[in-house]
């Protein structure tokens, strides 16, 4: 298992955007609730992460005060799941040979 940003870092002729598009129809990984859990991926958001907000908090803001993580690479897309989830690529983990 690989971390997602690593794999878009490895990746620099292509956006990071583009890669991260890759991922569509792929199950990422995230143990941010506690326990490994898969996701389904179903697309990218069309803003970044420092746009995303949900029920007037910022997915910044959700990540640190539900989770205690800090996310620092908020100019990325999101990852869109099942479910209606979103997540950021910076937590998840991915099958990558």
């Amino acid at each position: 298992m690989k971390c997602v940003l690593e794999i878009v870092d490895e990746n620099q002729d292509i956006s990071p955007s583009l890669c991260l598009k890759f991922f569509t129809r792929w199950e990422v990984y995230s143990d941010h609730v506690g326990r490994q859990k898969s996701y389904h991926v179903l697309g990218i958001t069309d803003r970044p992460i420092s746009e995303i907000v949900s029920m007037g908090e910022s997915m910044s803001d959700f990540f640190l005060q539900h989770f205690g993580i800090v996310l620092k690479r908020t100019d990325l897309p999101a990852f869109k799941c099942e479910g209606g989830m979103f997540l950021p690529p910076e937590i998840c983990k991915a099958d990558w040979e």
